[in-house]
């Protein structure tokens, strides 16, 4: 397991997913987390935001 990065839906809820990678190769850990919608409803962060504007036409 190289990287761990925690996935959370909403800022007043615990993370729902984890995403990881592995590889064959011994590399450093590091583990990060995103989350996708601030306290409201569609209300997106900026680092979601950021991360799916190639998939959106108007965010």
């Amino acid at each position: 397991l190289t990287k761990l990065t925690r996935i959370i839906t909403r800022t007043d809820k615990p993370e729902k997913r984890l995403l990881m990678r592995f590889e064959f190769l011994h590399r450093a850990f590091s583990e990060d987390s995103i989350t996708i919608e601030e306290d409201e409803r569609h209300s997106y962060t900026s680092e979601y935001k950021e991360l799916t504007k190639d998939y959106y036409l108007d965010f």
